[in-house]
């Protein structure tokens, strides 16, 4: 008696099971593969708006604990407006307060760049570092056709303020519709599993918000004191240099490093005491603002492990630039949050190790 299936299905069907999963395993790497390689250059042509998104998200965050106490005696929304009214009159009084002397001292640096060439070949002479003319010459000419490209900066500046806005509207719409989101997010999860959802949200939040709180009181204290210390030192362009500095400490590290050599070429170009000076000043600088400074801060802001910022900021430089490097210390923080509080329970329970430390602690106490 013949089979019917057999006698009925062509011979070319008749595949053997192994090279049928074999085939199949393949297709299946093959879609995922696939997957990958289109979510990497999704995500690589949508990094910066996503980096914008998440920096508006950290911003709403660090704002947060000030609305919710405010909320305390007052309506949500007027409070939402009044911190943010608060701050664009902050920023316009701080703007007009430091922006003429700014502009200045940058006019003035940019038509001090051949001076300054012209010193650094002196200095580089008087310590024995033969230098010819014509180089300098024209590394003078390459000074001077830098003001040439400096035209494309107001256009930088105004994207840039574009984007800063752009993200604090999206913040301040973050902070107004926060009910809302959070009571969409808790309907994605069962009733049972909420208060742990909550908690894990509300740490991730505090990390966020708390690092942008404290990379904000650095800004302030590290322009302040390097404006004070480059100008007792006698160095010109003392606001540029401190808000310069300031500024960069929004990228831990690294920042520091690279705010201490305009310092300390500009320092060495007008005299080797000079230079000795600014050297130590910056030397005393970072062991204060590294030992007591940034732990004090961002110990009372954030808990965010110092191991993670160096690795962190190559990290988001290489993928998004600057922008990537701003954000990456808070996301790591984010990431770690929730890799601590969700992935690796999840693995314990998982491997088991969960119940057999529970039946430890049972045999303990019994």
């Amino acid at each position: 008696m013949t089979d019917p299936v057999s006698t009925s299905m062509p011979a070319a069907t008749l595949v053997p099971l192994g090279v049928r999963a074999w085939w199949a395993s393949l297709g299946v790497l093959t879609l995922g593969i696939a997957i990958a390689v289109s979510a990497i250059i999704l995500i690589g042509f949508f990094i910066r708006p996503l980096s914008l998104f998440f920096l508006s998200v950290c911003i709403a965050a660090a704002l947060s604990p000030l609305v919710a106490r405010l909320s305390q005696s007052m309506p949500r929304g007027r409070a939402i407006l009044l911190i943010y009214g608060g701050l664009v009159l902050l920023l316009v009084l701080v703007l007009a307060a430091l922006v003429p002397p700014l502009a200045n001292q940058v006019g003035a640096f940019i038509e001090n760049l051949p001076q300054l060439a012209e010193q650094g070949r002196q200095f580089l002479e008087n310590n024995g570092i033969d230098v010819t003319t014509l180089e300098f010459e024209g590394l003078a000419g390459q000074i001077g056709a830098v003001g040439g490209r400096l035209v494309t900066v107001p256009f930088s500046a105004f994207s840039g303020l574009l984007e800063a806005l752009l993200v604090l509207i999206v913040s301040l719409y973050l902070l107004i519709d926060a009910a809302k989101i959070q009571n969409f997010i808790f309907h994605i999860f069962r009733r049972s599993d909420r208060e742990r959802v909550a908690a894990v949200g509300g740490e991730m939040i505090q990390v966020a918000g708390g690092y942008v709180r404290g990379v904000v009181i650095n800004i302030v204290v590290v322009s302040s004191i390097t404006t004070i210390g480059t100008g007792l030192i006698g160095l010109p362009f003392a606001l540029g240099l401190g808000i310069f500095s300031g500024l960069l400490e929004a990228l831990p590290v690294v920042g520091s490093l690279i705010a201490a050599i305009p310092i300390l070429v500009i320092a060495f170009f007008q005299s080797p005491t000079t230079g000795l000076l600014a050297l130590a000043f910056i030397g005393v600088l970072q062991v204060v603002q590294g030992n007591i400074i940034s732990p004090a801060v961002m110990k009372s802001q954030a808990s965010v492990p110092e191991y993670i910022a160096p690795l962190a900021v190559l990290a988001g430089g290489a993928v998004g630039g600057i922008l990537g490097a701003l954000i990456a210390v808070p996301l790591v923080a984010v990431i770690r949050v929730l890799v601590l509080r969700v992935l690796v329970p999840f693995a314990r329970v998982w491997t088991g190790a969960a119940a057999e430390d529970a039946v430890v602690v049972q045999e303990a106490t019994a």
